[in-house]
């Protein structure tokens, strides 16, 4: 009788304590998207004062999160400790960031710290210490985002809804692009643009960050659509309603595709249209080799799809179609400022500049033929910047923890016995984000970088709790 008694107490508070989790992480996924919604309308939350904010809303969110859980005695879904080699990495690349903009360079061998002999030496080993000091605060902000991304998914239903929520996310952007470039008289924020005229950037400065943002909810929409195409129905997990469902959702998510690939071009970008059909066909094919055979609605979905594509670039694609006919001049320029970069690292190899330095460093190595009547603050391509700033050892460590999650989402996918959006979202945006990388700065970007994190870090837990059932069954 004892024995039944302590066993009905025990499992009654198991189910109490599943029961503060779930409430908890579902106030975090919801704070998560506000932030993630509202920060970008801050000219892309590419200022100062927009990191700091953001920080601050980041850590006030945690701060609660974490005390709730600790006045209940309850532990997160996830621990850190659950991925060392991620955590260990970024805790890496996160303390040398601090050692940047310390007073140490005195401490360090000349050799490693080049630095032009008629300019009075820096005292850190950053060339801007303030400013990287903001880099420090950005990478830790996404570091706590992706942790919050992996606790809000570690439950399978709600990471169903948490993706479909950044979907609507991404639709509403692009809707507001939409309405600033139509109906206001191409403006940004209700303002006049002093760049970008004639294309959509919504609340992003410039157009190519903002296509990149679109890019990730094409792919994510792709990604809901191919669910709901090849996954059986009882199959999926029941949302409160933004997934479960058969035909309404199918239409829902391609209404919301139409709108983002329609305003995607009338971004202009190059870029961002190739990557976005790059990322569309990298899950596509992902989603056609799991399924066992090739549904005739997803060849007719297909077939539509492209024709609306190919509408949209002859109703709004001027533009676009005329900056491709450039892609040789500019891809000149490029070459020569890539070159001067890579002369950049080669003097610095070890330590880097120093973050967010760039745009300080760069004159020290700024020559023709990269023009001298523009000021050039980003290398125009991401690899090239973080070797830049941090060195070829630390720079390398965020492209390694992506490897490894992109690793991981792959190897889940492969595994599981169905078509799972998650899993397919965050392996196309990273394909969509390492491509763009070669040739621009989006994900310099904090409002496009927070998008990215939530549904990498998202799709990456989904993709361990898929292994872990796939293993139990």
């Amino acid at each position: 009788m004892a024995g039944f008694f302590f066993s009905n107490r025990y499992m009654s508070l198991i189910g109490e304590t599943n029961s503060i989790r779930y409430k908890t992480n579902g106030f975090l996924m919801w704070a998560v998207t506000a932030i993630v919604l509202v920060m970008p309308l801050f000219l892309g939350a590419n200022r100062p004062g927009v990191w700091a904010l953001t920080a601050a809303l980041l850590f006030a969110t945690a701060s609660l999160y974490f005390l709730r859980l600790a006045l209940a005695g309850v532990t997160p879904r996830k621990s850190v400790s659950a991925f060392p080699l991620i955590w260990g990495l970024f805790l890496a690349l996160t303390v040398y960031i601090a050692i940047q903009f310390l007073p140490v360079a005195r401490l360090l061998p000349g050799a490693l710290l080049w630095w032009p002999a008629d300019v009075p030496a820096s005292a850190t080993i950053s060339v801007s210490p303030g400013d990287t000091l903001f880099a420090l605060l950005r990478w830790l902000s996404y570091g706590l985002l992706f942790y919050m991304a992996v606790q809000i998914a570690a439950n399978r239903t709600r990471a169903a809804t948490f993706l479909s929520v950044m979907y609507v996310v991404v639709v509403l952007h692009a809707a507001y692009g939409a309405i600033m470039l139509l109906q206001f008289n191409d403006t940004i924020l209700f303002s006049e643009k002093w760049s970008y005229e004639g294309s959509a950037t919504g609340a992003f400065v410039n157009r190519n960050s903002f296509a990149t943002f679109l890019a990730f909810g094409c792919v994510l929409g792709v990604s809901l659509i191919l669910e709901e195409l090849f996954t059986p129905i009882e199959r999926r997990p029941q949302s409160t309603g933004f997934r479960y469902g058969s035909n309404r959702n199918l239409i829902l998510n391609l209404t919301g595709l139409a709108i983002i690939a329609s305003v995607l071009v009338m971004t202009n970008s190059r870029m961002g249209n190739f990557v976005a059909l790059a990322g569309v066909l990298v899950v596509s094919l992902m989603a056609i080799a799991k399924s066992d055979t090739v549904r005739g609605r997803y060849s007719a979905l297909a077939a539509v799809v492209l024709a609306s594509f190919g509408l949209l670039l002859a109703l709004y694609g001027g533009g676009l179609l005329e900056r491709v006919g450039a892609v040789g001049t500019d891809a000149d320029t490029r070459l020569s400022l890539y070159k001067q970069a890579i002369e950049m690292i080669a003097a610095r190899p070890l330590t880097g500049f120093g973050g967010s330095s760039f745009e300080y460093a760069y004159p020290l190595f700024h020559q023709l033929p990269v023009s001298t009547d523009f000021l050039w603050d980003k290398a125009h391509n991401s690899y090239l910047t973080l070797w830049v700033e941090y060195g070829l050892l630390f720079g390398s460590i965020p492209m390694l923890i992506l490897a490894i999650i992109a690793w991981r989402l792959v190897r889940a996918f492969a595994a599981a016995p169905f078509v799972e959006a998650p899993m397919l979202a965050g392996s196309g945006v990273i394909i969509v984000g390492a491509l763009h990388s070669l040739v621009d700065f989006s994900l310099e970007i904090q409002g496009v970088t927070m998008l990215f994190v939530v549904i990498v870090g998202a799709g990456f837990a989904y993709a361990v709790q898929s292994e872990r059932r796939a293993t139990r069954d």
